[in-house]
């Protein structure tokens, strides 16, 4: 189990014994791709129309691709990221 989070900003507290990766470079996803359960969160993240993430100029989808998610959390709401979460099949939650 991991908690994947892509930020607009790189500082980030976590409290508790949990094993989290920040994405900065995409580029290492494949490292992560056979830890199952994972949890992904979005901070202050755009997804562009065509589901890219804005701020990396990254296509959203290849995270599902290659990674097994099992759950998206944002905190900004997104019409793109709830069709590709439920194209995937994948709760998303919006706080």
């Amino acid at each position: 189990d991991l908690v994947l989070f892509i930020l607009t900003k790189k500082k980030i507290e976590v409290f508790g014994a949990i094993e989290y990766k920040v994405f900065d470079n995409f580029c290492n996803l494949s490292e992560y791709s056979e830890t199952e359960n994972n949890q992904f969160i979005l901070k202050d993240i755009r997804i562009s129309k065509d589901g890219f993430v804005k701020e990396y100029d990254y296509l959203l989808e290849e995270v599902f691709v290659t990674l097994n998610i099992n759950l998206v959390i944002s905190n900004r709401k997104s019409d793109k990221l709830k069709e590709i979460c439920k194209f995937y099949k994948i709760p998303v939650v919006f706080v």
